[in-house]
């Protein structure tokens, strides 16, 4: 069963992998989740996201693209700006997923893959957060 009214927008991107070198979407209009702990959370028109970090190692399991893209965006998002905890970040991705319909076993198997090994990714982001913050209206 999904959540209602948790997403407030369409996810609407351009994919932007030729120009990038690497498969990347830029977001064309803002993407808006209302999480049930933190609120609304807004990943700006202009963000670039990967959706689903998936290892090419597990890309025949799970799939880089699927019912998670919304969630995967809005991960992407707030572990660039880092205005919540590495933690609390992993709980949106969860929430957002089950609002997603994605359904228990592979919702939690990518959950924890993040806990699991997106430290990195967190750490990378650290470096740029503050060109992230200016991108909030």
């Amino acid at each position: 069963m999904t959540e209602t009214n948790v997403f407030l927008t369409k996810l609407v991107y351009e994919d932007i992998s030729v120009s990038a070198n690497k498969f990347s979407i830029v977001l064309t209009t803002d993407f808006v989740y209302n999480d049930p702990v933190y609120g609304k959370i807004t990943a700006p028109t202009g963000f670039v996201s990967d959706l689903a970090s998936i290892p090419q190692l597990f890309q025949n399991i799970i799939s880089k693209v699927g019912v998670y893209d919304s969630a995967a965006v809005i991960h992407d998002w707030i572990y660039s700006i880092q205005t919540l905890s590495r933690d609390a970040c992993d709980n949106v991705f969860l929430r957002a997923m089950k609002a997603s319909g994605v359904g228990f076993f592979k919702r939690y198997a990518m959950f924890w893959g993040v806990r699991g090994f997106a430290f990195l990714a967190w750490k990378r982001a650290s470096k740029d957060v503050d060109t992230y913050r200016n991108m909030i209206k």
